[in-house]
């Protein structure tokens, strides 16, 4: 896996998805399954755009049958967002990274995304500050700032 994307199993899924704090995008898919191979870069790009917001995990159907039954996977590739431990919305099959874009948007807030995207690829002078208002924006100093505190606060 990579830095963005994280695997999870049988065992951890319930810790890994279920109770996290943040919504959670979660891949299935299966090593001979040659659309879920196509989508592995689309998953990344969304994972490495959407850090500071979601996670994504990706969990293997024939290693872990348990959870793979539990939600009624019938076919692969297939992307399920979780929120508050509950299923949000699916999506079966290949889909294009401004399709799952839309749906994590939908379910996150855009706002959230885009202050996150903001934050990560601001100039390195001005990191340690936030918008305040997306009407009027203020900045406003904030000591050892990290997007997860804010992101209680929207």
């Amino acid at each position: 896996m990579s830095e963005h994307v994280k695997e999870t199993s049988d065992s951890g899924f319930e810790n890994d998805v279920l109770q996290s704090a943040q919504p959670v995008l979660v891949d299935f898919w299966a090593a001979w399954c040659a659309p879920c191979r196509m989508l592995a870069p689309t998953v990344e790009a969304v994972a490495e755009k959407y850090a500071a917001s979601a996670r994504v995990m990706k969990l293997n159907v024939d290693d872990n049958p348990s959870v793979s039954q539990r939600f009624g996977i019938k076919g692969i590739p297939t992307l399920i967002l979780f929120k508050n431990g509950k299923e949000e919305e699916r999506v079966v099959g290949a889909t294009s990274e401004a399709a799952i874009s839309r749906m994590l948007d939908k379910h996150i807030g855009a706002a959230t995304a885009r202050l996150a995207q903001a934050i990560r690829f601001s100039p390195p002078w001005w990191r340690g500050y936030v918008f305040v208002s997306a009407a009027a924006p203020v900045l406003c100093p904030v000591l050892n700032f990290r997007i997860s505190d804010l992101r209680s606060q929207i």
